[in-house]
């Protein structure tokens, strides 16, 4: 699995959190907040998570990222499964979600399903905290490798999908969504550019 490789190479020093769900939810969490991470690879976000003091799931498909948070950050609770499989997660169980760079690597179809799983996982007030590719992020990849359908290329390193607003919208139609802002991130070297998006029930 590619991502095993990568984070086999990780080390504390790799942890990078930069910053992005701050205005989200510092001062928004209490010991019982209910808080999911899918995907949390190395743990930039679950750094950040962790030090709220809330209820935290971190969760990837790679047991080599499990493995990374057990060992940097062993207080957190951790769980390893697939996006495409049913979560196992009861209904409603999480306030928040974050899904941080992990939801642009699916079709349509494997799209509908993780998203099936979000809406049936998240309270009915809770919110989803997403970024993904953006078409602009020419520095990651947009436009590079084949192209499988609208804005989804297979490369060596596997799928990768780059989205515009309107896809944006298309996608996450099943939620109400709050925000959408194109955004750039500085923190692998070169500017990224990707989608901020928040979104409720």
């Amino acid at each position: 699995m590619y991502w095993d490789e990568v984070i086999k190479q990780k080390t504390l020093d790799n942890i990078s959190y930069d910053g992005w769900l701050d205005k989200y939810l510092v001062g928004k969490v209490s010991p019982s907040t209910n808080i999911i991470e899918l995907r949390c690879g190395w743990g930039d976000d679950t750094s950040f998570l962790h030090k709220l003091g809330c209820n935290l799931i971190s969760c990837d498909g790679s047991i080599e990222a499990v493995k990374f948070i057990n060992k940097y950050l062993p207080q957190v609770e951790t769980r390893q499964f697939d996006l495409i499989s049913s979560f196992p997660f009861d209904n409603e169980a999480a306030d928040y979600i974050v899904a941080d760079l992990c939801l642009h690597y699916f079709d349509n179809e494997e799209m509908n399903a993780i998203l099936h799983e979000v809406h049936r996982v998240l309270k009915g007030d809770g919110t989803l905290y997403v970024r993904i590719n953006s078409i602009n992020d020419i520095n990651y990849g947009a436009g590079q490798g084949v192209l499988i359908s609208e804005g989804l290329y297979l490369s060596e390193k596997g799928k990768k999908r780059f989205f515009d607003k309107n896809s944006v919208e298309e996608v996450f139609q099943s939620f109400n969504i709050i925000s959408i802002e194109e955004v750039i991130i500085t923190k692998y070297g070169k500017p990224k550019m990707a989608w901020e998006i928040v979104l409720t029930k």
